[in-house]
């Protein structure tokens, strides 16, 4: 798995909520949802908004961006 699907699936557990909960509270289906958690798609930029604001998190935090790695780059 990648670094976003890690994230989606760990802020899930975190925040005690399922995959239909998430789906629920996002508009998207809990096939989706699993498919983002196993890596096997990604979602679309609206969604990973919805998902942030959900766990209470920054996309970057959600996506593993650190601001470090990119400035050196």
């Amino acid at each position: 798995m990648g670094v976003l699907a890690d994230n989606l699936r760990a802020e899930r557990v975190r925040a005690r909520m399922s995959q239909k909960d998430v789906a629920d509270a996002i508009g998207a289906s809990p096939a989706a949802v699993q498919k983002w958690e196993a890596g096997e798609s990604v979602p679309l930029i609206g969604s990973v908004y919805s998902l942030a604001d959900l766990y209470g998190i920054g996309i970057d935090k959600l996506c593993g961006w650190n601001k470090a790695e990119q400035s050196a780059a």
